[in-house]
C-alpha cells in the first residue's frame, strides 16, 4: 500500500492494543506518522523533532503504546531523546533532561509502579512518573560488552529484563543480559554461537511470556522457551535485523 513514509527508512512501528486499526510509525530523520484505519491512510504528526545530530539525520529508534492506558504513547529518538503523548498522539511532549538523548531502545514495565525503561549506549534509564524524572538502573562498564542496545521485560514478571549487547554500534560480538531482581544484578546468558554482530533486538509477548526472541545486527535469530535459561539459534539467516516483534497466531 502506498504511504507517506515511502522512501524514507522505517524504524519502529506500534499498534495500539485496544484499537488495533491505529498504527504508529517512525522514521528516518525523524518524524512520526499515524493511521487511524489499519493503514489504509496516514497522516504526518505534528511533533518537531531534530533533523541533525553527530551521527546525521536522527532516526525513530522505539514506538510504544502503554497496554493499561492506549492515550499515553512513547518514541524513543536516536539521537533527540524522549517524546511522550498523552492523548493518542495529538500532541507531544519532548522529555529534555533526567535520561541520555541517544535513544536505542524502550520498554513497559507492568509491576507497582509501573516503570517505563530506556535503553541508551552505555546506560539504562527508568523513569515511573512518565518521564518528568530518571534514575540510573544500570551502567554498561557492569557488562563484559559495553554496548547496549535493545530490552525486553517478561510480560508476566516486571523483575526479569533483558538487555541486548555488543562491542560497538557495529561490532563483531555480542551477549544478552538478564536480570531477574528489577536491574540489581545482570548476568549473561550463553548462547549456542558467538553472534557474528551486537546483539539489536529483543522482542517479548504477553500470550507467551516464556518466550524471548533475540535477533543480531547481522541477520541472526535466537530464541528461548524458557525465559532466557537457555537458547537456541534458528537456522535462517538474514542479511540485517533492524528490528523484532513476534505476535501469537
Amino acid at each position: 500500500m502506498w504511504s507517506p513514509m515511502d522512501g524514507l527508512p522505517i524504524w519502529s512501528i506500534a499498534i495500539d492494543p485496544v484499537d488495533t486499526q491505529t498504527i504508529f510509525v517512525g522514521v528516518k530523520p525523524a518524524a512520526l506518522f499515524r493511521s487511524r484505519d489499519g493503514g489504509s491512510s496516514w497522516m504526518k504528526l505534528s511533533v518537531q523533532m531534530a533533523e541533525e545530530c553527530h551521527i546525521g539525520p536522527p532516526m525513530v529508534t522505539m514506538l510504544m503504546v502503554d497496554p493499561q492506558d492506549h492515550r499515553i504513547v512513547w518514541a524513543g529518538v536516536e539521537v533527540d531523546g524522549v517524546y511522550r503523548s498523552l492523548d493518542g498522539g495529538d500532541t507531544w511532549t519532548h522529555i529534555a533532561g533526567g535520561v541520555h538523548p541517544d535513544i536505542h531502545g524502550m520498554a513497559i514495565s507492568l509491576g507497582e509502579p509501573k516503570k517505563v525503561l530506556a535503553s541508551t549506549p552505555r546506560e539504562i534509564f527508568a523513569t515511573t512518573d512518565l518521564g518528568e524524572s530518571w534514575q540510573s538502573v544500570v551502567t554498561t562498564d557492569r557488562f563484559p560488552l559495553r554496548y547496549s542496545r535493545g530490552i525486553a521485560i517478561k510480560p508476566d514478571d516486571p523483575n526479569v529484563i533483558f538487555a541486548a549487547i555488543g562491542d560497538t554500534a557495529i561490532g563483531s560480538t555480542g551477549a544478552i543480559q538478564r536480570s531477574t531482581d528489577g536491574g540489581a544484578t545482570w548476568e549473561t546468558r550463553p548462547l549456542p554461537v558467538e553472534p557474528n554482530s551486537n546483539i539489536w533486538s529483543l522482542a517479548t509477548h504477553p500470550a507467551d511470556p516464556h518466550l524471548v526472541l533475540a535477533a543480531s545486527l547481522f541477520g541472526e535469530i535466537y530464541s528461548s522457551r524458557d525465559a532466557g535459561d537457555s537458547w537456541q539459534k534458528l537456522k535462517r539467516e538474514f542479511s540485517e535485523v533492524g528490528a523484532l516483534a513476534w505476535a501469537p497466531n
